[in-house]
């Protein structure tokens, strides 16, 4: 219902800011469903469709707490940002959230932007080329060293303890091609450092290997699987959504320390 006093329309049913319960955010939610611990440690709140989870241990180890996720639509989310110190007992130490609402971040939070990216889930099974060999790797010198040569700084190295397996597709005797399954907090699938040498790119090795890994994760693990990209790597977007992938949210994360390994922002 609206009315207006004095030319201005007020809405006497707008959303007020309310509590909410995770499992209530977690079944509408792809993001907070497989990635935000159900470990009693989080707490939620609602302004509308948009929500603010507060995990006060953070969500991953390399990251500061309390760590708030902000989901929805600006208009919502800034009674929500407005409240969070009051909630929580000050700033969180770092933030994910939809990137159009950033600009709600108040100056004296002294947060940087860490990264922007595009959180992207499936459940369609996608096909695997025929004729493109992909092998399970154990060996930590052969991962590394394509990590190393073309992505030194990779979300996930042989050892983490969330990989469930690192999948590779060679050319003549060395590896040109790898990849990992890791297990998130909730039991999903999730695919990390997928990699293609340089000189072996254009040829749909990174496609054929996240094919198998996403298959690999929807038979064996969840039915679900999901990724984080970078927003401005345009190509690899494409790449998933060919795959079946589909985008749920534009982020940005912040925080006001640097977090001890950047890479585990996202």
């Amino acid at each position: 219902m609206a009315v207006t006093i004095v030319g201005v329309v007020t809405d006497l049913a707008a959303p007020t800011l309310h509590s909410i319960s995770l499992e209530e955010v977690r079944a509408r939610d792809a993001f907070v469903r497989w990635s935000i611990p159900d470990d009693g440690h989080a707490a939620c709140w609602a302004v509308g469709s948009s929500v603010a989870v507060v995990h006060r241990r953070a969500p991953r180890p390399m990251l500061p707490s309390p760590w708030a996720v902000l989901l929805g639509r600006p208009a919502e989310l800034r009674p929500l940002v407005d409240a969070l110190p009051g909630l929580i007992g000050g700033p969180p130490a770092g933030v994910t959230m939809s990137a159009d609402a950033y600009e709600l971040i108040p100056h004296d939070w002294a947060f940087a932007a860490r990264g922007h990216w595009d959180y992207m889930v499936t459940s369609t099974v996608p096909a695997v080329p025929r004729g493109v060999e992909i092998e399970e790797i154990d060996d930590v010198d052969v991962i590394n060293a394509v990590l190393d040569a073309d992505n030194a700084d990779a979300h996930a190295r042989p050892g983490d303890p969330d990989v469930q397996c690192w999948l590779g597709i060679g050319e003549g005797s060395a590896m040109a091609c790898v990849g990992a399954l890791v297990l998130t907090h909730n039991g999903g699938g999730h695919l990390r450092a997928i990699t293609t040498l340089r000189q072996a790119r254009g040829r749909g090795l990174g496609s054929a290997l996240s094919a198998a890994l996403t298959r690999r994760g929807l038979e064996r693990l969840s039915p679900e699987v999901t990724l984080g990209v970078y927003s401005d790597n345009v190509a690899a977007i494409r790449l998933y959504e060919r795959l079946g992938y589909r985008l749920v949210h534009h982020f940005t994360s912040a925080a006001r320390a640097e977090p001890r390994d950047q890479s585990d922002i996202c």
